[in-house]
C-alpha cells in the first residue's frame, strides 16, 4: 500500500514538474490604454545634461545607424531626443524562415543628473520566404500578438514572436541604460579643495 502511495505521488510530482506551465516563462508587456510603452525616468547622479545628450546621442547613432540619417536636423535641442529603432529577427515557419521587422519611436527627455524615455508606436512587417513566391511582407501588430499570447501561451507563431520581441526589445533597453550609466569618474567627482 505504501508503495502505491509513494509511485502515485511520485507519478505527480513528475507530472507538475514537467507540465508545460512549470515551464513557460511568465512574460508581461507593459501596457497603456492597450498599446506596448516602454517608459521610465532614470536619475543619475553626477552627471550633466550635455554628457547624458551625448551619450544617447551616440548610443542611437550607432545602434540604429540607418534609421537616423536625419537625427541632426529633427533634434535641434539637448534637452529632447526623438529617433526611430527597429528590432529584426527571424522565425521559422514550417518550411519557410520568415524575417521580422519591428519598427518604434523613441523619446528622450534630458535634464541635469535625470533622464526619462518612452518607446512606443511599435508596427511591424513579416517577409515571409517561401518556394513559390518571392518575399511579402505582410503587416503585424505586436499588441494583437500580445494579447492572443495571453488567451494561449502554447508555442505559436504569435507566441514565438512575442517571447523574441521581449527578449530584443529587453536587450535594447539594458543597453541604453548602461551607456547612460555614470562611469566611475564621474560617480566620485572631486572638487578643487580636495586635490
Amino acid at each position: 500500500m505504501k508503495t502505491r502511495l509513494l509511485f502515485s505521488l511520485l507519478l505527480c510530482s513528475f507530472y507538475f514538474i514537467s507540465s508545460p506551465k512549470a515551464h513557460s516563462q511568465q512574460l508581461e508587456l507593459p501596457m497603456q490604454h492597450q498599446k506596448v510603452v516602454y517608459s521610465d525616468t532614470v536619475f543619475v547622479n553626477g552627471v550633466s545634461k550635455d554628457t547624458l545628450f551625448a551619450r544617447a546621442k551616440h548610443w542611437i547613432l550607432k545602434t540604429f545607424p540607418a534609421q537616423n540619417k536625419t537625427f541632426s536636423e529633427t533634434n535641434r535641442t539637448d534637452s529632447l531626443i526623438e529617433a526611430k529603432g527597429f528590432l529584426e529577427f527571424s522565425q521559422m515557419d514550417l518550411y519557410n524562415l520568415n524575417t521580422v521587422i519591428i519598427e518604434y519611436k523613441i523619446h528622450i527627455d534630458l535634464y541635469e543628473n535625470a533622464y526619462a524615455y518612452k518607446i512606443d508606436r511599435f508596427g511591424g512587417k513579416l517577409y515571409e520566404k517561401s518556394q513559390y513566391t518571392s518575399n511579402s511582407a505582410a503587416m503585424i501588430n505586436i499588441e494583437e500578438d500580445y494579447s492572443n499570447y495571453l488567451k494561449n501561451k502554447r508555442s505559436t507563431d504569435y507566441t514565438r514572436r512575442v517571447k523574441q520581441f521581449y527578449k530584443l526589445i529587453n536587450q535594447q533597453l539594458d543597453s541604453f541604460n548602461a551607456v547612460m550609466e555614470p562611469t566611475s569618474d564621474e560617480s566620485y567627482q572631486r572638487g578643487p579643495h580636495l586635490e
